[in-house]
């Protein structure tokens, strides 16, 4: 049994593209979310990968199934 993520697929690539298209910043995305203090570090990681990979990065992997 694997542990069930925090964030969707949908709310990252949704919050990568906010991000990048300047709509919001990372801590407004960080307040959306209910993200907590490391929030918007963690979206902006979620965005270089983003950024990388496509929106294929955020699909579920065997490991954390």
């Amino acid at each position: 049994m694997g542990r069930k993520a925090k964030y969707t697929k949908e709310q990252k690539v949704q919050a990568c593209e906010d991000y990048l298209s300047g709509r919001k910043s990372a801590e407004q995305i960080k307040i959306e979310l209910n993200m907590g203090k490391c929030g918007a570090r963690l979206v902006l990681e979620w965005v270089k990968s983003y950024r990388v990979n496509g929106h294929s990065i955020f699909d579920n992997k065997s490991t954390n199934n």
